[in-house]
């Protein structure tokens, strides 16, 4: 399977991590909303979150729970508002993604 994350176009992947994997102490913390989703995306209006414990993301209101998708062995939440898709990692705080 192509790994969907592989783009030359523009990057659709938000990573958290360091070196790829370790996390950092505290934790990272990305804010963003869908506006910013399209901004960072290809045409695919897709962006995945990397990331693991202590990380979190806020990306406010208004997205609707859309399930699970794994990909290459990590989970992702997924969330989906209007034409934008944000996935984000299952070890990834995600409590301030706001669903309706």
């Amino acid at each position: 399977m192509t790994n969907p994350i592989d783009h030359d176009d523009k990057p659709i992947a938000a990573d958290l991590r360091v070196d790829g994997n370790s996390a950092v102490a505290g934790g990272l913390h990305v804010t963003l909303d869908a506006n910013d989703v399209l901004s960072f995306t290809d045409d695919s209006n897709t962006l995945y979150v990397f990331g693991g414990p202590g990380d979190s993301v806020d990306a406010g209101g208004g997205w609707t729970s859309a399930g699970q998708e794994t990909v290459d062995g990590e989970v992702f939440n997924v969330y989906v508002q209007g034409e934008v898709v944000l996935k984000v990692d299952s070890d990834v705080d995600q409590s301030l993604i706001g669903l309706t």
